[in-house]
């Protein structure tokens, strides 16, 4: 939905690059990167808090939310502010998120907030099963899932 022969501009956000960690989600949204590639009316831009630094990305840019250490090793949440700043910057007009973590959240917020579109893609059941546990301190788990 180009306006203007604007380009569409698309973050896609993710825990991490899949040239830092490889999974199968990792995986699909590299297919999905590539193909929104092949289109050229879109300006991509990836971020993530875990990116390889040395990986240098062909037609989109990539952005590190933050590096996990420090309170960030413990939650997703702690990126909010540094988050939102990025997407104040870059003004979306559509985010593509998969993986539920706080930034699910923070995203729903922004995008609902500053009226761009949002695309939460599930990627396991986990991501709508309530009370699921993962591996994080026990205050955290509410605010991450």
């Amino acid at each position: 939905m180009a306006v203007n022969n604007r380009s569409l501009t698309v973050c896609v956000v993710m825990g991490s690059h899949w040239a830092a960690v490889t999974g199968g989600a990792q995986y699909q949204v590299k297919c999905i990167v590539e193909q929104l590639l092949e289109n050229t009316s879109f300006n991509i831009i990836y971020l993530a808090r875990n990116v390889n630094k040395s990986f240098r990305p062909k037609g989109y840019q990539i952005i590190q939310i933050a590096e996990n250490r420090g309170i960030r090793k413990y939650g997703y949440i702690f990126d909010a502010s540094r988050l939102n700043s990025i997407l104040r910057n870059i003004q979306p007009d559509v985010i593509y998120q998969r993986g539920l973590k706080s930034y699910t959240g923070i995203l729903a917020l922004y995008a609902k907030r500053n009226g761009c579109k949002l695309i939460f893609h599930i990627a396991h059941d986990y991501d709508v099963t309530p009370n699921k546990t993962i591996a994080m301190h026990p205050l955290l788990q509410p605010i991450e899932k």
